[in-house]
């Protein structure tokens, strides 16, 4: 299969009619075409100038059904009969090396705009002086995507029969490459626009379409260029990214990274000649030498919360509370510097003896990472990332998360230094509304904050932000939440905030909040308020006191004044669902009083 772009100097140039037509001829010839339109703007010319009367179908539509079609099948799943011709939108350029494949059934794909690794780039210009003067700066371009000189043929298009010395200066211009002259039919073209009807199936035979029956002559007589793109890309990644760790490995700023990586792909690009998306690789580079590798464009999509790696082959993304599998896979290699990458700063490691870890990134995204021979399916990575974004109780009420009288009952009980814990599930946002009532503390409070990984965001002068430490490799130097529950008793706090009660020092929270230090919050996994308490009580028994059950009933009766309850609803938004107050102790039932509740 043969990969021919075609692609402008400059716009206005023809290079969409030339593509087309030609296309139509080469299929004429007998050939099996695929027409391919990616231009950048994504106006459907292509499909205007073949007389479509629906959109082209999208590359992503196509390979949504990669499991269900053959090789032999795309063709008549792309083709339209109207023209005779099949042809598809490429609107994503990420999508191009799975597209590329599933059309390996033509003998020439035409593409109209610029791909990885085509086998020709046809550059359209025109004898207009702006056009002519756009050549050189499209060259550099094509120099930069490290597309081989070898590979490039011109179109002279919109040429008059009077342009005297034309030819002299485009030859000038363009070295010793082929070039094809096409001269102006532009009525003739307006007309076939018009109808509706491409000039090139026409049965009348212009000189136009000499023209058009010469570059496919020349497109049939191109020799492929048998490379295997993705070892090839590979390769070169490996070798970039090894001469950058060796060289510059100090710089952690982006933009400096890119820079030096683009001149050591200048220096590489003359050995190899590997025509591969110069952007893509270069980007990929940087994010292998400095961030989290094939993971760093979903961590820059601020529509993701939560990044599920369950191994190689399966990836999932949570965006606005659902989950969807991406159409992609991480090589085991890839997965492996990864982890290496998340762990190396912070001291910790995960191997047999140790398959199962968490960690916190810069940013304060949360990680728990699982290995072989736990994870049956490979490496299973869980990135629970944070919003940068502080929210305010007005944003809940924007998003429908509470309501406005439930907002009020809510700023009011943090005003007057209640001890509140918020309830939920896992992912149903107990940290996010946590950080919220937070930042309705007074800023002239002292507050400690403790936490398993660091994540609540206050805005406040006066925080002192803890955070407990796992065993070393050793299996010394833990610090745990209980650790510095009992510590932060003895830095004069005004409040203490614990990110999650998922252990003993349940017992010493409620200690805390039964011993002057009101005001205070936490977290805690149950389904509802009455459940919430159940598991408070349940974790204070791990404390190891011997507590009658009774006691621990009085001690939350008189430490905990509300609980609010916070729930994920099956289109993915979260939402307060209720809030109850704990009013007392009846027998040996604790109270509820429920204040809010949505509808």
């Amino acid at each position: 299969m043969k990969v021919i772009c075609f692609v402008g100097a400059k716009a206005g140039v023809g290079t969409t009619t030339t593509a087309v037509n030609v296309a139509l001829r080469l299929q004429s010839a007998g050939e099996r075409v695929c027409i391919v339109d990616a231009a950048p703007d994504g106006c459907p010319d292509v499909g205007f100038l073949l007389g479509c009367p629906s959109p082209l179908r999208l590359a992503e539509q196509l390979l949504s059904h990669r499991n269900q079609l053959v090789a032999s099948q795309v063709p008549g799943y792309l083709f339209i009969p109207r023209v005779g011709i099949s042809a598809v939108h490429l609107s994503r350029m990420e999508d191009w090396l799975e597209l590329r494949e599933m059309l390996s059934a033509f003998s020439v794909v035409v593409v109209d705009g610029l791909v990885a690794n085509p086998d020709c780039v046809m550059m359209h210009a025109s004898p207009d002086p702006l056009s002519l003067r756009a050549i050189k700066a499209a060259l550099e371009r094509l120099h930069d995507q490290l597309i081989s000189p070898q590979r490039i043929s011109f179109v002279m298009n919109l040429c008059e029969s009077s342009d005297g010395g034309v030819k002299e200066v485009v030859q000038e211009l363009c070295g010793d490459r082929p070039i094809h002259f096409i001269q102006s039919e532009s009525a003739m073209m307006r007309q076939a626009a018009l109808s509706g009807s491409p000039l090139a199936l026409r049965s009348e035979s212009h000189r136009i379409h000499q023209e058009w029956d010469r570059i496919a002559s020349a497109i049939r007589e191109l020799p492929e260029w048998r490379l295997d793109v993705a070892a090839s890309a590979e390769s070169l990644h490996q070798k970039l990214l090894t001469q950058f760790q060796d060289q510059k490995s100090d710089i952690t700023d982006r933009s400096e990274a890119l820079l030096h990586i683009r001149q050591l792909l200048a220096k590489i690009s003359e050995e190899d000649r590997i025509g591969i998306d110069v952007e893509v690789l270069v980007s990929s580079v940087a994010n292998d030498a400095l961030g989290l590798g094939p993971l760093e464009p979903i961590m820059q999509d601020p529509t993701v919360t939560e990044i599920m790696i369950n191994g190689s082959k399966q990836i999932y993304v949570e965006r606005l509370g659902k989950l969807s599998q991406l159409a992609t896979s991480i090589p085991e290699e890839s997965i492996s510097r990864i982890v290496e990458r998340i762990l190396a700063p912070l001291g910790r490691r995960v191997d047999e003896s140790t398959p199962m870890v968490d960690a916190r990134l810069a940013d304060g995204s949360r990680v728990n990472i699982v290995i072989p021979p736990l994870a049956l399916n490979g490496a299973t990575i869980t990135i629970r990332r944070f919003s940068p974004t502080s929210w305010s109780l007005e944003d809940l009420i924007r998003m429908g998360s509470v309501t406005l009288e439930m907002s009020a009952i809510l700023r009011d009980a943090v005003n007057r230094r209640k001890n509140i814990i918020v309830s939920g599930g896992t992912g149903s946002g107990k940290t996010t509304l946590l950080n919220v009532l937070s930042s309705e503390i007074s800023a002239d409070e002292r507050i400690i904050t403790i936490e398993d990984a660091a994540e609540l965001k206050l805005s406040q002068p006066h925080v002192v932000r803890l955070e407990s430490r796992p065993a070393n490799l050793e299996g010394r130097g833990a610090v745990t939440i209980r650790d510095l529950v009992k510590n932060a008793l003895r830095m004069r706090p005004n409040r203490i905030i614990v990110g999650e009660c998922r252990g003993a020092e349940a017992l010493d929270m409620l200690q805390a909040m039964n011993t002057g230090h009101d005001g205070s919050l936490t977290t805690v996994h149950a389904n509802s308020p009455r459940a919430a308490l159940s598991r408070l009580e349940t974790l204070v028994m791990f404390a190891g006191m011997d507590l009658p059950a009774r006691a621990i009933r009085e001690q939350l009766a008189g430490a905990v004044q509300m609980i609010v309850q916070i729930a994920r609803r099956p289109n993915g938004q979260r939402v307060v669902t209720e809030i109850a107050e704990l009013v007392g102790i009846d027998g040996d039932q604790l109270v509820l009083n429920t204040t809010g509740a949505a509808a």
